[in-house]
């Protein structure tokens, strides 16, 4: 992940305020957390956090969880690590001092320079009252008014005129000033105000004079020279801003020269330099040290947020609420990224163990066939992807436990996680629909267990349910990879047994790799010799045998089979369906 900031200025929404209250207005609350309750406000700021956080995180955690679930167990883990060495280590450290920095400067960078041109609010508000007369509309309105009419009409007794008196409507025009809102014409508001503050340098005056004819010796429109210097710095505020607040603290202009400002005892210094690095890839860090031009755009944005973060500390932005709760989030957050690498990922890679056999059959899957030798770095990659994975699932575990002794309750039905539901009754669900044939609803059922309890006993047995709904689907892939998961998590002999043997079926039948189907039917007739402990390992021998070969005729295998000297009973009459019967003896694990 790079440094987002170097992506330029992203326009964020603009957030509220709170982290957690003890009590609100229940329109306003997403989720409870024991007495705690998660605001929409604090919700948006922790999102805002996210945005901008500056490095990389542990891949297991946030991994692929949902913000409102990796705020819930932000918080669930911060109550664990708050009394741990990890607080007190991520606070004391320089790494922490520039996120400090970085995040009031980010969101002074985007709420004040971008959007307000360094203005507060209430600044612009009062230079717009000041200047009203400059947002004004003229409207035309119609009034309707009765109108006193007289009509002469002929009289037919006297042979006269008679007038008649009567009124009608008529419309009267008015002119009416209307005011313009403030919100409407803020950002006017702020290119005025920044006008005024700001005139074009003797420089740029220069440069435009340079861009007209030679023979044009009038004076130039100030006023377009003022829109124009506008435009050109708003076209790059962060710098602009940047060296107007440099002159401001030091006193003179920028110096163009680096070693200036950068070096041992400077405004930025080789050590932060480092640090910063750090947040960076590992693989960008030695590129950024050997390019001198690299180091010195880094050191500038450095320096701006040093800068920025004392602007907003000095003009009373940093310690507004909605900042002050981003940088808390912050705070939190790497308290816990701290504790999660240090403590809990120790414990999540102890307590696991890889099944090297079961890892090297995922191997022939990634390969798509069965080499004659492995190769050391492509075994590595898929044993280094199972162990992550077993690593995820045990720490999943742990923040399970964790969340088990809160009361955690979603409060609206768009923020929610499935932790927070009973595996055993979403078991119970998902089998009662499959059986009932609402096999997309099941589907999704078991896909809820894989991801949100894969430490379980049920998520386990989902990966198997899974499976063969997508052999059914025809998603012959994917429904390899939840059998050899669930391979992965059981050490049940017949569950291997019938699972192994519906790995070969789909390679030998669906994918016409026998190959790759020997090898499943072999697994099954090396280590389950004995058919109390696998029904199905008759049936992978029978298998293996008849590899590649189209199972259109039962009849005709079993023929075959007698004539290679294969005992086959005849007690019962064979018919086509006893391949279904396969099928459904290796469902029942």
């Amino acid at each position: 992940m790079k440094v987002k900031v170097f992506s330029g200025v992203a326009v964020l929404t603009a957030v509220l305020l709170t982290l957690c209250q003890k009590s609100v207005d229940k329109e306003g609350a997403l989720a409870k957390i024991g007495n705690d309750v998660v605001t929409q406000q604090a919700f948006d700021a922790f999102k805002k956090m996210q945005r901008l956080y500056p490095t990389g995180m542990e891949p297991a955690f946030p991994g692929k969880r949902s913000p409102i679930t990796f705020l819930v167990e932000t918080e669930v883990i911060y109550d664990k690590a708050k009394s741990s060495p990890s607080k007190r280590e991520v606070e004391s450290s320089l790494d922490w001092s520039w996120k400090k920095k970085f995040f009031p400067a980010q969101l002074y960078l985007t709420e004040m320079l971008d959007k307000n041109l360094g203005f507060s609010n209430e600044e612009l508000e009062s230079w717009y009252s000041e200047h009203k007369d400059q947002f004004q509309d003229t409207v035309t309105k119609y009034d309707t008014i009765k109108v006193d009419i007289a009509t002469s009409v002929p009289d037919k007794d006297t042979d006269t005129a008679k007038t008649l008196s009567g009124t009608k409507d008529s419309l009267i025009a008015r002119d009416s000033v209307m005011y313009r809102k403030f919100v409407e014409v803020k950002s006017q508001v702020a290119e005025k105000l920044f006008g005024e503050t700001y005139q074009p340098t003797d420089d740029f005056i220069e440069q435009k004079k340079a861009e007209r004819d030679s023979a044009d010796t009038t004076e130039l429109d100030k006023e377009q020279l003022a829109r124009d210097y506008y435009y050109a710095m708003r076209n790059n505020l962060p710098d602009f801003f940047m060296k107007q607040y440099y002159r401001d603290k030091y006193g003179e202009e920028m110096p163009d020269s680096l070693s200036e400002w950068y070096g041992k005892g400077k405004p930025v210094t080789p050590q932060d330099i480092e640090m910063i690095l750090m947040w960076l890839p590992e693989y960008q860090r030695e590129d950024y040290r050997k390019d001198s031009s690299r180091i010195e755009y880094l050191a500038k944005w450095l320096l701006k947020w040093k800068l920025f973060s004392e602007k907003a500390r000095q003009s009373g932005f940093a310690v507004k609420s909605d900042a002050r709760t981003v940088v808390e989030w912050a705070r939190k957050v790497d308290v816990v990224q701290h504790y999660v690498k240090n403590e809990m990922m120790p414990k999540a890679e102890e307590a696991i163990s890889v099944d090297t056999m079961m890892a090297r059959f995922a191997y022939y899957d990634d390969q798509s066939r069965v080499p004659e030798t492995i190769d050391s770095g492509s075994y590595n990659s898929t044993l280094r992807l199972i162990k992550n994975r077993q690593i995820e699932m045990t720490l999943d575990k742990q923040i399970y436990q964790m969340r088990s002794n809160k009361d955690i309750e979603f409060l609206q039905p768009d923020f929610k996680d499935d932790k927070v539901k009973d595996p055993g009754n979403l078991l119970a669900q998902a089998d009662s629909v499959r059986d009932s044939g609402q096999t997309k609803e099941a589907e999704n059922l078991y896909k809820m267990l894989a991801a949100s309890f894969p430490f379980a006993d049920q998520g386990i047995k989902a990966f198997s349910e899974l499976a063969k709904i997508q052999t059914e689907k025809e998603y012959y892939r994917q429904a390899i990879d939840n059998y050899r998961r669930f391979l992965l998590n059981t050490s049940d002999p017949e569950k291997r047994c019938n699972t192994f043997f519906m790995i070969g079926f789909i390679y030998d039948e669906y994918m016409s790799k026998p190959e790759l189907a020997e090898a499943q039917y072999k697994w099954i007739l090396k280590h389950m010799p004995d058919t109390s402990d696998c029904e199905l390992a008759d049936d992978a021998e029978f298998m293996a045998l008849h590899l590649d070969e189209p199972m259109t005729s039962i009849e005709e295998l079993g023929a075959e089979a007698r004539r290679q000297g294969r005992i086959v009973e005849d007690a019962e009459p064979i018919d086509e369906s006893a391949v279904e019967v396969i099928e459904e003896d290796a469902t029942e694990s």
